[in-house]
């Protein structure tokens, strides 16, 4: 029982970060400056 547990939180987590990855909105900023999402979560630096 515990293994299927497991499978289901590992695709919740998947799920939930395809979520996140809908959230970004650095496309649409301009200077290449990155949208709150992607600095929140450490996949982007804001520059100095």
């Amino acid at each position: 029982m515990a293994t299927n547990e497991t499978r289901e939180l590992q695709e919740f987590a998947t799920t939930e970060e395809s979520d996140e990855n809908d959230d970004c909105d650095c496309d649409n900023l301009s200077d290449d400056f990155p949208c709150w999402e992607c600095v929140r979560t450490g996949k982007r630096e804001v520059p100095n």
